[in-house]
């Protein structure tokens, strides 16, 4: 089964992303965090990380930095309200695969 890291300190966000992706049969953890989710991740094997860019104790940049550097082939994923183009450029140049902006639509069927 696929590993998801749900990175995001919004608790209703990440139950709704965390609700959505085990309905569609992935494993999914979530820390509300990013040193939360390093801890995490030194234990569990993951398939994916979503990180959310504005968390405390760790933003999701320094994060997405520290995981690229440690698991060069692990897809991560910026999910954030950021949307300024300097915002998305630091955020790929830490590393991060792709970059979504707040709000995103879940889909119950991927035919809608």
């Amino acid at each position: 089964m696929i590993q998801i890291l749900i990175v995001e300190d919004e608790h209703h966000l990440s139950h709704i992303l965390q609700t959505y992706l085990r309905k569609k049969s992935f494993e999914v953890d979530v820390a509300f965090d990013g040193i939360k989710a390093l801890d995490m991740i030194s234990s569990k094997k993951y398939d994916l990380v979503i990180s959310d860019v504005m968390m405390p104790h760790m933003d999701g940049i320094s994060l997405i930095s520290k995981l690229r550097s440690m698991f060069p082939d692990l897809p991560l994923i910026i999910l954030t309200a950021l949307d300024q183009y300097q915002d998305k450029e630091k955020a790929f140049l830490s590393g991060t695969d792709d970059y979504l902006v707040k709000p995103v639509h879940l889909l119950s069927n991927a035919s809608h």
